[in-house]
Formats: C-alpha cells, sequence, structure tokens
C-alpha cells in the first residue's frame, strides 16, 4: 500500500458464472478463478495445473503412501467440497467412473473449514495442492495425490477482459500473483 497509495482491492467469493460476468462487464480488473470455461469474453493471463488429493494429518496412515485412490480414501470419514465449487464436479465424476458411493461427513464451500478439520483428526479432506500450500509449509498437513484413473487437475486461471490489457495497478497485481503461483508450483 505504500508504493501505491489509493489503491483498492475487493476480494470476493463468486460463483463462476458471476465471476465471468463480472470481468467481462468490465466490474472487476482481474479474476482469479478454478476451471473456467473456454469463452472470447475473458483473456486468460496465466494458468496452471493443481493436482488433486487426499489431505490429510501428518500421522495418517495413507501417509505412507506416495499416491492413493479414491477407493483407498472412502474407508476414512470424508470431508468434501462443496456442490458449489467446481472440485466437487470433478470429484463426482470421478467417484462415478470408479462406481464408489461417498456419502461424506461435512460438505462444505470453506476449504479453511476443511483443513481445520482434518488437522483436528475428524477425516480427510479431498483437495487440490495450492489449497494446502501453507499447511504444506509448516508440516502441519500432508498432500497424498490421487492416482484414479481419469482424474483431471483442477485448473487455476488468472483472467482479465480481452483487449489492451489490464490497467496499471491490475498490472502490478497480476505480475504478483504469477509470480507466487509459479513459486508454489516448483514447491
Amino acid at each position: 500500500r505504500a508504493a501505491h497509495p489509493g489503491l483498492q482491492l475487493k476480494l470476493l467469493d463468486m460463483p463462476i458464472a458471476a465471476v465471468i460476468r463480472a470481468v467481462a462487464d468490465g466490474d472487476t480488473d482481474l479474476a482469479l478463478a478454478y476451471d473456467v470455461p473456454d469463452t472470447t469474453v475473458l483473456r486468460t493471463l496465466f494458468s496452471s495445473e493443481w493436482p488433486i488429493g487426499a489431505v490429510v494429518p501428518p500421522d495418517h496412515p495413507l501417509t505412507a503412501r506416495a499416491t492413493t485412490t479414491l477407493a483407498d480414501c472412502v474407508g476414512f470419514a470424508l470431508i468434501l467440497p462443496a456442490a458449489a465449487l467446481s472440485l466437487r464436479t470433478i470429484l463426482d465424476g470421478a467417484f462415478g467412473r470408479s462406481a464408489i458411493g461417498v456419502s461424506p461427513i461435512v460438505e462444505t464451500t470453506s476449504t479453511a473449514l476443511m483443513r481445520k478439520l482434518v488437522a483436528q483428526r475428524q477425516g480427510v479432506a479431498l483437495l487440490n495442492r495450492l489449497d494446502i500450500e501453507e499447511d504444506l509449509r509448516a508440516g502441519t498437513l500432508v498432500f497424498v495425490p490421487l492416482r484414479d484413473a481419469g482424474l483431471q487437475p483442477q485448473r487455476l486461471s488468472l483472467v482479465a477482459r480481452p483487449g489492451n490489457g489490464p490497467s496499471p495497478a491490475a498490472g502490478l497485481l497480476a505480475a504478483q500473483v504469477i509470480d507466487c503461483l509459479e513459486e508454489a508450483l516448483v514447491r
């Protein structure tokens, strides 16, 4: 803020259709969202793929494996993203292809709540690696990648309106976001 006085940053959590509309209509300069559909009303500035895995405490039995499967995970209490999140669509498709029935103990749109419940040993969450990056660095949670056939990673995209590019302030923010994501990708 000291380097850019007067700059205002608003961080909003919105459904993907609202994100697309806000950028396309010029209500926001940038959006960072998972699994953005292909559309001509947005320009992708950066995108990255994030594998999905089981999120568990460091002493959980799944940590003995380099990778795991959805079938392995259903033997534990599951904490899943709610249907409003694109990750749930990916997971539901994978469960369906594997003919695995699932009854989560918790469904939520809050990844923070999911992480907290896992840390309290209430169950196993299914998230992407970026969702728990802070916990991985702290050593409080472990990410065990899922190896199920056909399970696609989540694609995170930084988007803007097509045209002349973002404003100078939005361009600075975009560069910082891209730097942070590129750094997280190599960890």
